[in-house]
């Protein structure tokens, strides 16, 4: 964290002490696609009053914060300093489902591979052969599981979103026949048929 004034304030204020960080949050719409949890890292920033416990505080770097001067700005705005320094030590955010959330492998080997810049299921999905030898003994198995898994995930996610169609269409299908039973009374019983002369 650092201290810094709020953007545009007087050097009589007080300063406070301001860090900006990525926190993943599930991305709900990209997860009910894929079938599986898929996290994107969002930007935060976390304030803090020195000396007051109470103070401290999280909010999100993409949406306004009330300034001093009762206008709304984005937090980079208000602590431009905080936000330069964050933007130069921060790598990309990540998307797709955290090793961490895997229930297929241990914490430990989670944080081997996230040691050898693998975060994410479908990251590990992707190593090459070529990389395989740098890694633990049995890692092809477990980029196996980790192709399977995906591969299932996505799968179920089609078979969801076919049965939601059917389900819109026999609604659709339901409120026509409806609609026709309407028309239909309306305008009351057919003319009778011609009588033919032989």
């Amino acid at each position: 964290m650092i201290l810094e004034r709020e953007a545009g304030r007087p050097d009589y204020e007080p300063q406070v002490a301001v860090r900006f960080v990525l926190i993943p949050e599930e991305d709900k719409e990209k997860s009910e696609k894929a079938g599986s949890l898929i996290y994107v890292e969002r930007e935060y920033v976390n304030i803090r009053v020195p000396g007051d416990k109470q103070s401290d505080f999280y909010h999100r770097a993409d949406k306004p914060m009330r300034a001093s001067d009762g206008k709304e700005r984005l937090p980079k705005e208000l602590y431009p300093k905080a936000y330069e320094i964050f933007k130069r030590q921060s790598q990309t955010p990540m998307e797709g489902t955290p090793l961490e959330h895997w229930p297929q492998i241990s914490r430990a080997l989670a944080l081997t591979l996230k040691a050898a810049g693998i975060h994410t299921v479908e990251m590990l999905a992707e190593v090459h052969d070529g990389n395989l030898e740098k890694m633990p003994h049995n890692i092809r198995e477990i980029r196996q599981k980790a192709r399977t898994f995906l591969a299932t995930a996505k799968d179920a996610a089609m078979a969801q979103e076919r049965a939601r169609e059917n389900e819109e269409l026999k609604a659709q299908l339901a409120e026509m026949k409806a609609q026709i039973a309407a028309l239909s009374e309306k305008r009351g019983p057919g003319r009778p048929p011609k009588e033919s002369h032989a």
